[in-house]
């Protein structure tokens, strides 16, 4: 089974990068955005805080690159999960059919997807680091896994509820920007830290690396943003396969409707 899920989910990769969509979304795109925030963002000081009260004086420009990488890889892990869990709802039982069980099927595809994440994942560090180096690279990189969890599950239970390839790709982009770029992050000015705030899916991972990036501290001094982050992904993980048993018992009742 596991020899059959690695070749499945080689050949799953393969076809997915083949498609300039993929490639102009989950490449080109969070690499532009990054690059341009920071060749258009002012080298200007701001003062911000924390959760926690905890005050921060930053360049502009470091501020903005260091959640852009937050951005660039909720971009990259949102579009890719979504469009992995749209394909495979359109091939999964082709695959059936040709003699892959479920189990092999879904062991293939999240294979696929945390190959992909994971080498995402550290380029996007790697890409941010060069143009500012956090005081606390653990950190850094802890955030960026945490945002890519949290879009990869968002990813998933959008195709999931409407595995529509633009439209879907459209509402991740947009839930990527309006939520690190705006709500969860300290150039949103007057909407950041606002009560309702601290709920939007970006705003834990967010206040990690803002931490380790300006202030430095120790893992275990920020384990509230890690901990409600890791609490936000598994709620929706929890919704994704709430979603699919929704959708596998519709498709049941579908198939019976039409033989009866």
């Amino acid at each position: 089974m596991i020899t059959k899920s690695v070749f499945l989910s080689k050949n799953l990769l393969v076809n997915l990068l083949r498609q300039k969509t993929i490639v102009f979304s989950c490449f080109i795109l969070p690499v532009v955005t990054l690059i341009s925030i920071w060749w258009i963002t002012a080298d200007i000081p701001m003062t911000f805080s924390l959760h926690d009260g905890t005050k921060i004086s930053a360049s502009m420009l470091d501020v903005h690159v260091i959640t852009g990488g937050l951005t660039a890889m909720a971009i990259t892990a949102g579009i890719f999960s979504f469009v992995i869990t749209a394909e495979y709802q359109k091939i999964a039982k082709r695959l059936r059919l040709t003699g892959y069980s479920p189990r092999t099927i879904n062991i293939a595809v999240m294979m696929a997807l945390l190959s992909f994440l994971i080498i995402a994942s550290i380029a996007t560090t790697i890409l941010t680091i060069l143009l500012y180096e956090p005081k606390e690279m653990l950190g850094m990189y802890l955030a960026v896994i945490l945002t890519t969890l949290i879009y990869a599950a968002v990813g998933n239970l959008i195709g999931n509820l409407y595995p529509k390839m633009m439209e879907g790709t459209l509402i991740v982009l947009l839930a990527s920007f309006i939520d690190l770029m705006l709500l969860s992050n300290p150039m949103g000015e007057e909407l950041y830290l606002q009560s309702w705030t601290y709920y939007v899916s970006g705003f834990w991972p967010t206040q990690l690396v803002l931490d380790a990036a300006f202030i430095g501290s120790p893992i275990e001094n920020n384990l509230t943003p890690i901990l409600y982050s890791i609490l936000y992904a598994l709620i929706l993980f929890a919704l994704v396969q709430l979603t699919k048993v929704k959708i596998k018992e519709r498709m049941r009742s579908l198939t019976v409707g039409e033989r009866q």
